[in-house]
């Protein structure tokens, strides 16, 4: 569908018609209701003899049992691994609280966990030891659909950010090279000052102090007159003179 992340491009990466509006998300939901309804009704393949699949469906006499959603819930949901506990403010995992009526009265008592992958809002909850369904819960006190908004554009210009550094970073690996007119090694072209490159090392955080800590970049001052210096240890002490008879 139009303005798909991984939409066809030309060469260069510039999309093929960048000018066409982008489908709605409620016309695509119809348009994939019209193909299922077309498909299920109208389409005719030639493994099932000319029947429609729901011809095929309904003429099928197998028999269809019908699972309950408790038990959907529990061959299909991830579940936490250990008991959590209802305490005063509901059921805590990941630093979220989960809240639900039925939970008035049951404070102390553990429960599992069950979850839909990417989607914290809701969750199941189970008897640990006979495995019975007891309910659903919700998150408390979410956020406000503004408030949603606001983190939604705060994250889209954080990645904007790091989108524009990471553009910046791979255009400065890029190397190019002196022109030849005939066989050589090539050359690369890229000389520059000492002081740029220094600045490049302290912006990508692969500058090291010691290294400009030069022992020649500041000269020593001569040492003062009076200064002694420091003993020899491989001097031998000197030797009293004896007392003369």
């Amino acid at each position: 569908m139009p303005g798909y992340t991984h939409a066809p491009t030309l060469r260069g990466g510039k999309p093929v018609d960048p000018d066409q509006p982008l489908l709605p998300f409620e016309e695509f939901v119809r348009l994939v209701l019209e193909w299922v309804q077309r498909w299920n009704h109208e389409n005719t393949p030639k493994s099932l003899n000319g029947h429609t699949p729901r011809e095929a469906w309904d003429a099928d006499p197998a028999l269809i049992d019908t699972v309950s959603t408790e038990a959907l819930h529990t061959y299909t949901l991830e579940r936490h691994g250990r008991p959590l506990t209802i305490n005063n403010g509901g059921v805590r995992w990941r630093k979220r609280n989960y809240i639900a009526d039925w939970m008035h009265g049951r404070v102390g008592e553990k429960v599992h966990l069950r979850y839909l992958p990417h989607h914290d809002h809701r969750v199941e909850l189970y008897d640990p030891q006979t495995g019975r369904h007891l309910g659903h819960a919700v998150m408390a006190q979410q956020a406000t659909p503004e408030q949603g908004l606001s983190l939604k554009r705060a994250r889209a210009r954080q990645a904007d950010r790091l989108r524009t550094k990471l553009q910046k970073a791979e255009k400065n690996r890029n190397i190019r090279y002196a022109a030849v007119t005939r066989p050589a090694p090539p050359t690369p072209l890229d000389a520059m000052p000492e002081e740029e490159a220094l600045e490049h090392l302290r912006n990508l955080d692969g500058f090291d102090p010691a290294a400009e800590a030069l022992p020649d970049l500041i000269e020593l001052p001569e040492p003062d007159a009076g200064l002694t210096l420091p003993i020899n240890p491989h001097t031998p002490p000197p030797t009293e003179p004896k007392d003369q008879p």
